[in-house]
Order: C-alpha cells, then structure tokens, then sequence
C-alpha cells in the first residue's frame, strides 16, 4: 500500500530540515534527485488526495472554456484575450500548475 500525502510531506520536510534548514533549494547530485522524487511523490498525492477524480473534470473545463473563448474571439473579431500570468499558466497545464504552486508552499516551510 502507498503512502498518503501526509507521509509524503513528512519525508519531505525531514529531508529539508537536514539538508536544507535555510530553504535555498539549491541541491545537486543525488540530494537533487532525491528532492525532486519526494517533491514529486508529494505534489501527485496530494493532489490526487484534494481532487481526485476532479481532475479529469478540470481537463474537461479547460477545454470547454478554450473552445467557447474561440467562438467568442470569431464572434467578436478579435485575435486573442489576456489573461492573468497565473490564469495563463492553468490554463497551458492545471496539473502542472498546481504542482508549482505546492513547490511555493513548501518554499514557505
């Protein structure tokens, strides 16, 4: 059986309080990969604990927003819309946005 996300975290942050207790985030060699496996195993589980099968869900959205900004740009003969750097970046990738966005929080602990 897998851990959940809270063990994950855990780990993560114990490997932190030892080899990062200033949080520069700045590892290399096998500290580097190791840190990038247990960000991951973090990211992916909690997101997968908080939304679950909301995540297809989100993909589904994104899309439908996509295809309706599309007929709104013909409609209103424009070439394109702004959006916000952060509303850009979830639009590009929800997953991978998210994930960054946990990256941010750990960078506060």
């Amino acid at each position: 059986m897998g851990h959940d996300w809270m063990q994950y975290l855990d780990e993560l942050m114990e490997f932190l309080d030892k080899h990062d207790p200033n949080r520069k985030f700045s590892f290399k060699g096998e500290l580097r990969t190791k840190f990038q496996s247990l960000r991951s195993e973090f990211q992916d589980s909690f997101i997968m604990d908080v939304l679950g099968s909301e995540v297809e869900n989100i993909h589904d959205w994104v899309k439908l927003f996509k295809e309706e900004l599309e007929e709104a740009k013909k409609e209103l003969k424009i070439r394109g819309a702004l959006f916000s750097k952060e509303f850009k970046s979830f639009l590009e990738n929800p997953l991978h946005h998210l994930r960054k966005k946990l990256l941010t929080i750990l960078m506060i602990f």
